[in-house]
């Protein structure tokens, strides 16, 4: 099961998202209710983290930013992507039409 933060004016809150993520790979510092960051080549800091949603979606730029770091973070954490190294075996025909049939 999924979870993910819903704001009635803007739909699934991806800022609120990209905040949480920040966090978990040191991008964002947060201390009780503040929030700060160098990342957008100045200093920000915010008390809450509806001050800092907010004024990341008046900043689509900054918005962008934070997405493109975040995916950064987490591909280097992850490890160099490496292709499936199943993706050349056969493919099971007997699973597929069980999948596919009146008889699975």
């Amino acid at each position: 099961m999924g979870e993910f933060y819903f704001d009635n004016r803007y739909g699934i809150d991806t800022a609120r998202e990209l905040i949480d993520l920040s966090i978990d790979v040191d991008l964002i510092k947060k201390g009780g209710a503040w929030y700060t960051s160098d990342l957008f080549g100045e200093s920000v800091r915010f008390q809450g983290v509806d001050n800092f949603t907010a004024w990341l979606y008046e900043h689509p730029e900054c918005l962008s930013v934070l997405e493109k770091a975040v995916m950064t973070k987490y591909m280097n954490k992850a490890g160099e992507v490496k292709p499936d190294a199943d993706i050349d075996e056969p493919i099971d025909e007997d699973y597929n039409q069980t999948m596919f049939t009146d008889e699975g």
